[in-house]
This record gives structure tokens, C-alpha cells and sequence, in this order.
């Protein structure tokens, strides 16, 4: 990519900031007879790539100076074509808007020059000081994420008061982004302590000519809530509401909206909270099937009979060693046999991808009836469900092995057998095995452990159910533990029978529980005493009523009943 920019910008027309054209020296250290001087930069091995893609690559390059940021637009497919055709170029309008919003006092990129290349389909391109002891905001929460509870809170406390003072100026000034996630947002600190909040991205960014509405306002903090729901605490996103409410009454006052008003407040939470579910629920599902196409993360690939998806971090070779792999030889020192039936065959298997040394599962799936390829056409067989609900749950930040590639080999042009590739988790122990592990334990510590084991169990599955994802077989081994410093930590696995939905009703999340319960029927390990915790648990302890776990209970009872008396009819054994 950065060829193809060097190429573009002999041929750039530019527009400079007032600080460039009245400064000689920043002129010379940008120019040299009005051309960029990005080729001697790129054979000073000076520049640095810190985004490339089709439609824009970020440069940033250290001059003697000062440092500045490069970012290259490029129009890619028809509809950007189009677009262009009847507005500004991008780098124009984040030009302008940059300075428009350092005028109104809102931190943001300092701006040094603009332009467009020539030809019937421009690319446009933005100069712009890099801004120092700045990351962006996701980058820094996950920071803050490994960090103890106690070495994180000062740096936790500061940034979510930096935000909100941040919104509330942003709203009060009549200024909305319309793509607020944390991307966008840098986190500027001094003392290693977060100071203020920087905006980037600036082409979808509107200025009101007075402040912003009530209605757009919570449309935009639920567009940052989004992030949040799936990387924050409930505790720091009220926190954050709560800064937000203050900063707005004290510039704004009381009556601006109707803050004084607590029941007035509580459902504006709740409308927040609908609109980040349901702009959600529209970014997954336009995001689900991505890894079934070609783009920057997924290739899709060919190899005689066998047609197949991988990341696009797997390396050819390695997925060309793992399609060629010959697994009858049975059990060796990088290969180990873990499930051969008539369906399916699961094994675990250890294979360098360039430096890499990489643990995997490799899951081949038969198709065991004739009718089975024909099906193939007209629904997901096992292997694509896997692949497709596998990258479903990474989106949705839910606990699962990543798929890194799955194939099918087609005979006639259908699908016959499939295989699907995942990330093998270190050191995890199914369900049932780690209870039996927990047994061996004396007290108080089993108890303690069982105690905690149940609680995440049921954390995840509520979390689950809030995402709006079902796991129809939801059997105790097809949860996986795993223990890291002390930490308990359970994945999903076994993803045929996961499904995505707009909404989860409640007949699905019991049929999801009683499936789980039925494994613990006639269990010594889990007593009646622990199920009602998990129950409790799953419920929020009482938060949806004082009452209500008893309908679920008896609802859960007679699902389970159902449920064992089919398979006991069909001559199968409970899991």
C-alpha cells in the first residue's frame, strides 16, 4: 500500500492550514516544490503503517521537527464513486471539520494540509500532527482490564469522568459523531494518568446550530454503550451515565431536560438500553456471515474437490499441511486421537505456522445418510454452523475456541464430508471431568470452588441469553474450564446446535436450561441446593422479581422430564 501512496501523491494538489502557509520550516519539512515528500521519507525507512486497506491506509512518519500522521483515502467500489460524485472529498471535510471543532474548543487532530489527486476517480489524502501520549480508548480499557481491581480504579475513575465531561461538552456545543465507538476516541495522559479525551475520524461528524437534542444525545451514548455492554461493568457504565447527568445540570441546568425527574431518568436508562440492543443486533447480524466471504480477515480457497474458509491469519502452508492430513495412523507425538464414532472424529494435533507453534482441534464431520448432501443446499450442514455460530460468539465477546479454517470435500458438486478447524484451549477439562476434579478436593474448598464454578456457568448463560443466542444442545460437555491464576474461565463448545436470534424467548432459554439440568439428573456432584444458586444466579437474584425463579423452576422440571423420557424412549443416554 505504501507504493501505491507514493505513486498518488506526486500527482496531489494541496490546500494548507493557515500554521503551514505562514511557517516556512514546517513547508520545507513538508514539501519539496509543492510535491510531499513521502517517497525519501519511505527510503529513509521512516514511515510507519498504522492502518492499511482498501479504503484508507494511516502513515505516520517522525520528522526532525515533529511527528505527523498521514492518512490516505481511497475510493473503492461503485457506490463510494458515487458518493464522491456529490459531496466533498473525505479529507476536505475532515480538513474543515477539524477546524471548526478546535474553534468551539473540542479536542481533536491539528489539521496541516489537505488535498486530491488528479484523475477521473480521486483519492484524497490529510496531513496532521501526531498527537503525543495519546491511545485509543479500547486499547487503554483493555489495559486497564489486566490490571487488579485495585491498581486499576484511580486510572478507571479518571477516564470515565474524562469521557463524560468529554460527551457533555461535545452535546452542549451542538456537536454529534455519528460513529462514536472507542476507536475513535484517543485517551491523552499525563503522569500515566488519563487527562482528556481526543476525537478522530471526523467525516461523520455533525455540528447542530445549537446543542444537541435530548433524543440524538441518547442515541449517541447508546452507540458508545454498545462497546461498552460487552467490555465494561454495569457499575462503570452507570458511572458514566451518572458524570454525564452532572456535567449536563451544571452547564445546562436542571431544566434543560428534565433531570429532576428520577422516574424521568430511569426510563431514559431504559431506552438507552433498547437502542444499543437493537443497534446491536443490526452491526451482529451484518456481521455474521462476513467469515463466509473474501475480505480482510477471511479468505475463502479451493483445492481440487475441497472448497473451504480460513482466516487470514493461517498461513498457506499450514493450511495446506492441515487439508493434506492423514489421521489414520492414529495416535502420535503431535497427534492424538480424542473421539472417532460414525458421525464425527476429533482430534488434537500440534502444527507450526511459520514461527508459530499452534495447538488445534481438528473436527471431521461424515455425512452418515444420503439425504444428508441434498440437505446441504438447502441449510448449513454441522461444519458451516460451527464455523458461521463460532465467529457469531467471538463478535458477541462470548467465550468460544476460534475457528480458524473449515472445508468441505464435494462430490458432484454437494457437500459430502466437513471439517472445521479451531484453536485448542490449554489446559481444559470438560464440565463433567472438572467435577470430578473438584471432588478430590477436601473441605471448605470444594465447597468454595463448586460454589464459584456454578455462579460463572450461570453467568455465561445469561450472558448467552442476553445476546440473544441459544444453544440448543447445551449438555455439561459441551462446557469447557479453564484455569488461569487462580481464575475460572468457561467456553462454548461443540457449536452445531447454536442459533442467533433478533429475540430469545423464554420457551428457548428454559429448553436451554432443562437440556443442561437433564445432564445432572441423577448427579452427586450438584445437590437440588446448588441448582436453585445457579438458578438464582441466572435470574440475578431476584432483580426480575422476588418470586419468579419458582416458575422457572417448575417450568425447568417438566422440560427435563420431557427430555429424559425421549431419550429413554429412543434408547439413547443422557450427556
Amino acid at each position: 500500500m505504501t507504493n501505491s501512496t507514493a505513486d498518488t501523491v506526486a500527482h496531489v494538489k494541496w490546500i494548507l492550514a493557515p500554521e503551514v502557509a505562514d511557517c516556512k520550516i514546517i513547508r520545507e519539512a513538508l514539501f519539496c516544490e509543492g510535491v510531499l515528500r513521502f517517497p525519501q521519507w519511505l527510503d529513509a525507512n521512516i514511515v510507519k503503517t498504522i492502518k492499511s486497506g482498501v479504503h484508507r491506509s494511516v502513515y505516520q512518519i517522525p520528522l526532525s521537527e515533529f511527528d505527523i500522521h498521514l492518512k490516505h483515502n481511497r475510493i473503492s467500489g461503485p457506490r463510494a464513486f458515487l458518493r464522491e460524485c456529490f459531496r466533498t472529498t473525505k479529507a476536505k471535510n475532515e480538513f474543515k471539520m477539524a477546524l471548526d471543532l478546535l474553534a468551539l474548543g473540542i479536542p481533536t487532530i491539528a489539521p496541516l494540509a489537505f488535498g486530491s489527486s488528479s484523475g477521473f476517480i480521486p483519492d484524497s489524502f490529510i496531513i496532521s500532527h501526531t498527537i503525543e501520549n495519546a491511545i485509543p480508548l479500547n486499547d487503554y480499557w483493555e489495559a486497564l482490564q489486566n490490571q487488579s481491581w485495585e491498581e486499576s480504579w484511580d486510572h478507571r475513575h479518571n477516564l470515565i469522568k474524562a469521557l463524560a465531561i468529554f460527551l457533555a461538552a461535545l452535546h452542549r456545543k451542538g456537536v454529534v459523531h455519528t460513529d462514536l465507538h472507542p476507536g475513535n476516541l484517543m485517551v491523552e495522559t499525563q503522569q500515566q494518568k488519563p487527562s482528556r479525551i481526543i476525537m478522530l475520524d471526523l467525516h461523520p461528524v455533525r455540528i447542530h446550530s445549537t446543542s444537541v437534542p435530548w433524543e440524538i444525545r441518547l442515541e449517541n451514548l447508546a452507540m458508545l454503550d454498545r462497546w461498552a455492554a460487552l467490555h465494561a461493568s454495569l457499575a462503570d457504565r452507570m458511572r458514566l451515565w451518572d458524570y454525564y447527568t452532572k456535567e449536563v445540570i451544571e452547564f445546562e441546568g436542571a431544566n434543560a431536560f428534565a433531570f429532576h425527574d428520577k422516574y424521568w431518568l430511569k426510563k431514559q436508562i431504559v431506552i438507552m438500553k433498547a437502542l444499543e440492543s437493537n443497534a446491536n443486533m443490526k452491526l451482529w447480524s451484518s456481521f455474521d456471515l462476513r467469515c463466509m466471504g473474501n475480505n480482510r480477515r477471511f479468505k475463502k480457497f479451493h483445492r481440487n474437490t475441497i472448497q473451504g474458509h480460513h482466516v487470514s491469519d493461517l498461513g498457506k502452508d499450514c493450511l495446506n499441511d492441515l487439508v493434506n492430513l492423514q489421521t489414520e495412523s492414529g495416535n502420535t507425538p503431535h497427534l492424538k486421537i480424542l473421539k472417532k464414532s460414525k458421525s464425527s472424529e476429533v482430534i488434537s494435533l500440534t502444527m507450526n505456522d511459520g514461527a508459530i507453534e499452534r495447538k488445534l482441534i481438528y473436527k471431521k464431520i461424515f455425512a452418515t445418510k444420503m439425504l444428508d448432501p441434498l440437505l446441504a443446499l438447502f441449510r448449513p450442514d454441522g461444519a458451516s454452523r460451527s464455523w458461521t455460530m463460532g465467529h457469531a460468539l467471538i463478535i458477541r465477546q462470548l467465550p468460544t475456541p476460534r475457528p480458524l479454517a473449515m472445508w468441505h470435500t464435494h462430490t458432484l458438486g454437494l457437500k459430502v464430508d466437513g471439517v472445521i478447524i479451531t484453536e485448542e484451549i490449554p489446559d481444559a477439562l470438560d464440565l463433567p471431568k472438572y467435577l470430578l476434579k473438584i471432588d478430590l478436593l477436601d473441605e471448605p474448598l470444594k465447597t468454595q470452588v463448586l460454589r464459584v464454578l456454578v455462579e460463572k456457568v450461570a453467568h455465561l448463560i445469561r450472558k448467552m441469553h442476553d445476546l440473544a443466542v441459544s444453544h440448543r444442545d447445551l449438555k455439561s460437555p459441551n462446557l469447557m474450564v479453564s484455569e488461569s491464576g487462580g481464575d475460572v474461565k468457561i467456553w462454548l463448545v461443540d457449536l452445531v446446535g447454536v442459533r442467533t436470534h433478533t429475540h430469545l424467548p423464554d420457551d428457548r432459554k428454559a429448553q436451554n436450561l432443562a437440556r443442561l439440568n437433564s445432564s445432572f439428573v441423577n448427579s452427586k456432584q450438584i445437590s437440588n441446593t446448588e441448582k436453585l444458586r445457579f438458578l438464582r444466579q441466572y435470574l440475578k437474584w431476584g432483580m426480575e422479581g422476588p418470586f419468579t425463579w419458582k416458575a422457572w423452576w417448575r417450568k425447568i422440571g417438566k422440560l427435563t422430564g420431557f427430555k429424559i423420557a425421549k431419550n429413554q424412549k429412543s434408547g439413547r443416554p443422557l450427556a
